[in-house]
């Protein structure tokens, strides 16, 4: 329901100040829950078009996702907005390969010169998960879960190699 999750993100908003990814499948709930984030979100969720619309409208960035590489540029070249690219990795071997396959293009193509976005859930595969992308360029690991330690061990990874290429 698009009113609830807007009310949902207000409330997050009161506490949280610091960077948000508002995700919906529903056009209408990420256009209205935007409204509450006058300082911006990462937008993603629903279909590319939808997404690209909306980061338009707002002046937001979107994830643009696909497990094509070739396809996920061809979104970019669509995309008016700042955007993060999701290779829709589902693996550690799709991540390490996908993410790779984007840093190299990245010299050549503009359209690949964006941050990659890796989706890690929970667990222990998450942390591994998150690690082949902290490793090969990911710069935005979305986790489910993950106790303090496993936060602690990734952000001491995530800065060892900021800035590597």
């Amino acid at each position: 329901d698009p009113d609830i999750f807007r009310q949902t993100v207000e409330a997050v908003r009161r506490d949280w100040s610091d960077g948000i990814v508002l995700e919906s499948r529903n056009p209408s709930s990420l256009l209205m829950a935007s409204t509450v984030c006058e300082d911006g979100a990462l937008l993603s969720g629903c279909d590319h078009q939808s997404l690209i619309g909306i980061g338009s409208m707002t002046g937001f960035p979107v994830v643009l996702r696909c497990d094509d590489i070739s396809t996920l540029l061809d979104m970019v070249q669509e995309c008016g907005t700042d955007c993060v690219l999701d290779p829709d990795a589902k693996n550690m071997k799709t991540c390490l390969e996908r993410n790779t396959d984007l840093h190299r293009l990245s010299t050549k193509v503009p359209e690949a010169d964006h941050p990659i976005m890796t989706r890690a859930w929970s667990g222990e595969y998450a942390m591994a998960m998150a690690s082949v992308s902290a490793m090969r360029y990911g710069s935005l690991m979305i986790i489910d879960d993950m106790d303090r330690e496993g936060c602690m061990i990734l952000d001491s990874l995530s800065s060892s190699f900021c800035g590597h290429e």
